[in-house]
């Protein structure tokens, strides 16, 4: 059923490099940035992973705005400290069912030319999307699914919802995020059909790796959505891309803002967890419940083909955290 990442996609799924990461982020934990070690190990505690989040945290640090500083600390929180990972990398590229792409595909089709504009979404840049409504098919095909969610995180799973069809428009950007806590913890996105160039999905994985994955008709990426950053920072170039969104819980799950919001609270009362912009990183910014880096190509700096010779110019000035 499944194939390997590297050839499923057509453009690939590339790597970016990570000595900027080695050059921001001290292979040593007695020379941690403190409020990241005083607050405990990242899950899971894997060597780059933990050099990600101990990146991104400097990031957070240093917003200039009280208030988005406070939302990233506990989308940090969420994605960092609490939500525990259910596989070894986070996400995986599978074929969907050829019954589910078919319903899928026909659906979209019928309704194609009658479709609805979706409500505004923030993490969406652009003319508001495209919407094919499901209808009864939505529970069916998460239930048709499950079994292979259930695979794929070896844990027995609740449906939550299926969303879609979804059909982006022409410029349409997705900023980085993590998907609702609460529902959204096993998920993948069905790509049904495109009229557009190559349009990758970008993903952090715990191997601390970032990387763009560009789904074909007929294929999905399993994701752990309320733990791995992800987004679409490339705009669309095309006349529409359409995908499905499922999204499943474990059964016995239980975790919810409010844990997420004691871990936080813990970084915000420690003296000196804000510190003024010195340049050593890149800036870090939120829109809605997204994440933007303002100064960089696409307003996300680590993406495949980005020159990080700068970030890494400012981690050495620096120095070791």
């Amino acid at each position: 059923m499944r194939r390997a990442l590297a050839t499923l996609a057509l453009v690939a799924l590339e790597a970016t490099a990570e000595p900027w990461l080695d050059a921001a982020v001290s292979k040593s934990h007695k020379k941690r940035d403190p409020i990241a070690k005083k607050y405990g190990q990242w899950i899971p505690e894997t060597h780059m992973w933990r050099k990600r989040l101990d990146y991104r945290l400097a990031q957070v640090r240093r917003i200039e705005s009280s208030q988005e500083r406070w939302d990233a600390a506990m989308n940090l929180a969420v994605s960092g400290l609490l939500v525990k990972n259910f596989t070894s990398v986070g996400y995986e590229v599978v074929k969907t069912p050829r019954h589910v792409h078919e319903k899928l595909n026909a659906t979209l089709v019928a309704g194609f030319d009658q479709q609805r504009t979706e409500h505004k979404v923030d993490q969406i840049s652009g003319e508001v999307a495209g919407f094919v409504d499901l209808g009864r098919l939505a529970n069916e095909i998460m239930e048709d699914l499950r079994p292979m969610h259930e695979e794929w995180s070896q844990t027995k799973l609740r449906a939550s919802n299926a969303y879609g069809l979804r059909i982006y428009r022409p410029g349409n950007t997705l900023t980085m995020h993590t998907d609702k806590l609460e529902t959204h913890v096993i998920s993948a996105i069905v790509h049904v059909d495109r009229d557009a160039e190559p349009w990758p999905i970008v993903i952090e994985g715990y191997d601390g790796r970032s990387v763009e994955v560009d789904l074909q008709p007929g294929e999905m990426l399993f994701y752990e959505s309320a733990k791995c950053i992800h987004g679409r920072p490339r705009p669309l170039e095309g006349k529409w891309y359409t995908s499905l969104f499922v999204h499943y819980r474990p059964i016995d799950w239980s975790l919810r803002m409010e844990d997420a919001r004691a871990l936080a609270e813990k970084w915000w009362g420690s003296e000196g967890f804000h510190v003024p912009d010195d340049g050593a990183y890149d800036r870090l910014q939120l829109t809605g419940t997204g994440y933007y880096e303002p100064d960089c190509e696409h307003r996300w700096c680590d993406l495949p083909g980005v020159d990080h010779g700068d970030a890494e110019r400012r981690a050495a000035a620096r120095g070791e955290l």
